[in-house]
């Protein structure tokens, strides 16, 4: 494949390579480790069908498979990776697969989003070395972060529309009205503790004693802190959070539904995670939601990450969990990133008022509440709190 092309932090387009398509490729005759060996013929069991060739999406936390049977047909196999060492195999892995696994047969039937249909789910003969083997439909599509940097500008306005529809749809899901994760019992979904790439011990009844929770966990790790200007510098930020909450709760007061109706995120929503046609620019999958929240609309309801240049995915403010690449590069032109959010804006505002509302009286609770679900780092969330917020600074201007 050749370059794809991204923007710098300074604005400036740069080609790149793009993300491999795949890691490693295999066809029969070819020699092949014994975990993917395994994988293969459990699936050529379960399905009474040969595969040609393979290729590898991912291979780290868990194998991402792109398998072609010998008819041609392609499918997606995941499997956890038992090598690495990150899994501890055992019931709380079991239940997040089965987590996601619900959750997916449960959108399935309840909204249009281009998500993968389960083909199969296989137990396999040794439960020791995969938990659970996942088949699944391959979607059309390419990658968003390869493909929407060269797609024509007509594609970007399309991919937005399509993305405001899949955000309404979320938005009008009925859930519990409490914030945690999402997770299907008896028949209907339910809220348990937050549990993903973002955890917490309980389950929150309210937005205020969920971003309590936050700002106490800051305190903690704080506490915890040896550095002593480090420690200086995040408290005075956690001071200063405090003090601007209750002005951004006051603004929300008028809008009650959307500020606390609860709803399905995605919580890892980067170009990574959705496939597009790179022509049309329709939205042809949404996948990986291993991690999902249910929070409140106003922190839910948000603009897609792939024209955010905002908050701590500003310029200059990379969010310390982003992946390398992504913290150093966009998908878009800063400017065309402030048009396609006009038209994501009006897209959402002409589809539900209330999901609208969210989005935009929103914006900066859900910028604050990113920095502090992601605990800093501090001296970029200093810049951004006095952009925000304007007043004199914690300290001097001599931080980098």
């Amino acid at each position: 494949m050749s370059n794809i092309l991204v923007w710098n932090s300074i604005g400036n387009s740069e080609n790149v390579p793009p993300f491999p398509e795949s890691f490693d490729h295999w066809e029969v005759g070819q020699p092949l480790d014994e975990l993917r060996w395994a994988i293969i013929q459990e699936v050529e069991a379960a399905l009474s069908i040969n595969i040609a060739r393979m290729d590898v999406r991912a291979m780290d936390r868990a194998f991402v498979l792109d398998v072609e049977y010998e008819d041609g047909r392609h499918d997606i196999v995941r499997a956890t990776n038992p090598g690495d060492e990150r899994n501890k195999l055992g019931p709380e892995l079991n239940r997040r697969l089965r987590r996601e696994l619900d959750l997916l047969r449960w959108l399935k039937t309840t909204t249009t989003i281009p998500i993968p249909a389960i083909r199969r789910v296989i137990q396999p003969c040794d439960p020791n070395v995969f938990p659970v083997i996942i088949i699944m439909e391959k979607l059309p599509g390419s990658m968003g972060l390869n493909a929407l940097g060269l797609s024509p500008y007509s594609a970007k306005e399309q991919l937005m529309r399509d993305m405001a529809d899949v955000q309404v749809q979320l938005f009008r899901l009925a859930l519990p009205p409490r914030i945690g994760t999402a997770e299907w019992h008896d028949g209907k979904m339910e809220v348990i503790p937050m549990s993903g790439l973002h955890t917490a011990p309980k389950v929150f009844n309210t937005l205020e004693e969920y971003v309590s929770f936050l700002l106490d966990t800051w305190q903690h790790f704080l506490e915890q802190e040896a550095d002593t200007t480090t420690r200086e510098l995040g408290s005075a930020l956690l001071t200063r959070a405090k003090a601007e909450l209750p002005a951004l709760y006051t603004t929300l007061a008028h809008s009650p539904q959307a500020y606390r109706r609860c709803m399905l995120m995605h919580d890892d929503p980067t170009p990574m995670n959705f496939l597009m046609d790179a022509t049309s620019g329709r939205l042809t999958g949404v996948i990986d939601w291993e991690y999902q929240s249910v929070l409140p609309a106003v922190l839910a309801v948000g603009y897609p990450f792939c024209i955010r240049y905002d908050g701590a995915r500003g310029p200059g403010y990379p969010a310390p969990t982003s992946s390398q690449e992504l913290q150093q590069h966009w998908c878009v032109s800063p400017e065309d990133a402030e048009t396609l959010r006009e038209v994501y804006s009006e897209s959402i505002r002409a589809k539900d008022q209330e999901c609208w509302e969210a989005l935009v009286e929103g914006e900066r609770l859900r910028q604050l509440i990113e920095w502090l679900r992601e605990n800093g780092p501090y001296p970029a969330m200093e810049r951004w709190m006095n952009a925000m917020f304007p007043r004199q600074q914690i300290f001097p201007s001599t931080r980098s």
